[in-house]
């Protein structure tokens, strides 16, 4: 870059420097010629280089041979400082493509520094520093504060808070301990973690993120694909308009014996200009570039694109399905609610009682009634546990019989009961043979889903549809919450896909897009238009058919997303017709008017730096989630 920017202000000095010289001592025509090509090689060699290797490649017809064609033209014909100007600005055009290019790539680029090259490999009670590629599975390394975690793997021993801002856009650190499993890329902020390594190092979860982003540049667009063909048609029809303008005026003119050297001159200006102007720099720049900046700018935030194809796919999304769990809600147990059936116990009595009950169980369930009480558990309260299959537990907890456990452990101890219709999971707690209360397990709605739904509709999806395989009413509830008019409950893998295959099938046009993270997704991912992973959670089976990968939790970046693809294709389109009009007026008044050959270089070169720097507003991202 340094060495072109030298090349065009060394150009620009000696134009300046040739012109003062050719205008105060009035050189010879041919000393001129031979002083302004110095200047023109300078800036333009590199160019004519170009257009020679394409037409040796076959590609006769492309923008370098354009501007060769053009220049050469009209040095020939005595316009040597508008032959030396055309290359100067089709060369600062290259720069701001340079510029901009250079700053994608260079996000992306930085991704790779998401994984560290050095790991503490931790053997025969020894730490030993090793290159983190060479960790296999069931290594086990030590990570200490502020370092980079090289590889996946499951928590050993330790705990401490991680930040997973490299990998997610999450600035909020989360917390990890013992059995916990964490991710390449996240970055340890206190304690030291000792780490069992669960994957080989390319099948790392950071690894793979920078294979993605690296490999979705190469698949292109429809509206890149279609730029590329129309080049490939437009160029040889631009080489022979510019011959009819020079031909059709001078064979008129010779015909009627009034041919002159202006004549010649004057046409063969404004053939030359009708060069200049229909390159179709602006285009075969800016569209590439503006999907190339959407991929960089979503990786950002932690939603990966795989491949600028998807993009306009993104941007016309019109029938939106959503799994249930993991993607609306949390897709773990937690307590939403305490009833108190027995008034001489309160909400806290009664969670205390049932954490101390099940806590030896190693049920999921259990687990949601354990953590919701900060209070540590005293074990010497506990006495003669013992599970109580499919049905609960049962134990002597500060010398009380207290079983916990579902409505058939209930019935099975003659236990009266009300009809229970409350929303998710009811866990009964009986104390001395007598109901004292019932817990309300749930898959807890995320706090960024109602905002997430609300936000989808403002976009203008107009089918917004929840599929899950729970129950009526859980269904029911989450739907009501969210305020998403349509859901279907109870649904095996193979019916979901058929909802989709059905929608398919629909006289109604649009794009559709599934949302999910579970292996019962997998199909409808793959047959949706666009399929999204929720990759936090997500298999890695479910990671590769996806298009896109969330790679967190927040439904929010869907949004950011899908606005950032609209905003890019609404720049591509900017910046096509822009180029279009500007190129129709400046052709029209060069060819019948001799308008100069700068406005010409304007509209080429102009437009070019006009719409490369229009694209750059994609990485402008201020959208929130």
């Amino acid at each position: 870059m340094k060495k072109n920017i030298i090349k065009i202000l060394l150009s620009i000095i000696l134009t300046v420097i040739i012109k003062i010289i050719n205008d105060t001592f009035l050189l010879n025509r041919f000393v001129g010629n031979i002083l302004f090509l110095v200047p023109y090689l300078i800036v333009g060699f590199s160019v004519i280089k170009k257009s020679i290797n394409k037409i040796k490649n076959k590609n006769i017809f492309n923008e370098s041979f354009l501007m060769t064609i053009a220049t050469v033209g009209a040095m020939l014909i005595g316009e040597n400082i508008e032959a030396v100007a055309v290359m100067i600005f089709y060369q600062i055009g290259e720069l701001f493509e340079d510029v901009a290019t250079k700053k994608s790539k260079n996000d992306i680029k930085n991704l790779s520094k998401i994984i560290p090259n050095d790991a503490n490999l931790y053997k025969d009670e020894k730490i030993q520093i090793v290159k983190a590629s060479s960790l296999k599975i069931g290594d086990i390394i030590i990570v200490k504060p502020f370092e980079k975690i090289p590889i996946d793997g499951l928590i050993i021993d330790g705990e401490s808070d991680i930040n997973l801002s490299m990998i997610t856009g999450e600035t909020k650190p989360i917390h990890v301990k013992k059995g916990d499993s964490v991710g390449s890329g996240t970055i340890n902020q206190s304690g030291i973690l000792k780490i069992k390594s669960t994957k080989e190092f390319e099948e790392s979860s950071a690894n793979k993120i920078i294979k993605l982003v690296e490999s979705a540049s190469y698949k292109k667009a429809k509206s890149e694909k279609f730029i590329t063909s129309f080049s490939k048609i437009w160029t040889p029809i631009v080489c022979l308009s510019s011959l009819f303008v020079f031909l059709i005026p001078n064979i008129y003119f010779l015909l009627n014996n009034s041919i002159t050297k202006d004549t010649i001159y004057t046409w063969g200006y404004r053939a030359l200009s009708v060069l200049v102007i229909s390159c179709p720099c602006a285009l075969i720049i800016s569209v590439p570039l503006s999907l190339f900046l959407n991929i960089a700018s979503c990786s950002k935030f932690g939603v990966l694109i795989k491949g600028s194809n998807l993009i306009e796919t993104f941007a016309k999304i019109k029938k939106m399905f959503l799994d249930k769990t993991g993607t609306l809600t949390k897709g773990v147990f937690d307590v939403v609610d305490v009833v108190v059936v027995d008034k001489n116990f309160d909400k806290e009595q009664i969670l205390k009682y049932a954490k101390y009950a099940e806590y030896y169980s190693t049920h999921p369930i259990a687990k949601s009634i354990i953590n919701s009480v900060i209070e540590n558990v005293k074990t010497e309260e506990i006495k003669n546990f013992r599970n109580i299959d499919n049905k609960g537990v049962e134990a002597e907890v500060f010398s009380k019989n207290v079983m916990v456990g579902n409505k058939s452990l209930l019935i099975k101890e003659n236990i009266k009961i009300n009809d229970d219709s409350e929303y998710g999971t009811t866990v009964y707690v009986v104390v001395d043979k007598n109901l004292v209360g019932k817990i309300i397990i749930s898959d807890v709605i995320k706090k960024e889903s109602k905002n997430f739904i609300k936000e989808l509709k403002k976009l203008g999806m107009t089918n917004i549809t929840m599929l899950t395989g729970d129950v009526e009413r859980e269904a029911i509830k989450v739907a009501d919450e969210l305020e998403i008019n349509n859901y279907k409950s109870q649904l095996k893998p193979d019916e979901k896909l058929m909802i989709i295959e059905n929608e398919f099938d629909k006289k109604q046009k649009g794009t559709i897009c599934f949302v999910g993270d579970g292996i019962n997704d997998a199909a409808c991912i793959k047959r949706a238009d666009l399929g999204i992973a929720m990759g936090i959670k997500a298999t890695d089976m479910i990671n590769d058919i996806a298009d896109v990968i969330v790679l967190d939790d927040n439904p929010m970046k869907i949004i950011n997303a899908i606005k950032n693809s609209k905003k890019t294709m609404r720049i591509i389109y900017e910046n096509i017709t822009f180029s279009i009009i500007i190129k129709l007026i400046i052709f029209v008044s060069s060819v019948f008017f001799g308008t100069n050959m700068w406005l010409a270089v304007f509209s080429d070169v102009g437009v070019m730096v006009i719409a490369v720097m229009n694209s750059l507003r994609i990485m402008n991202n201020k959208n929130k989630f």
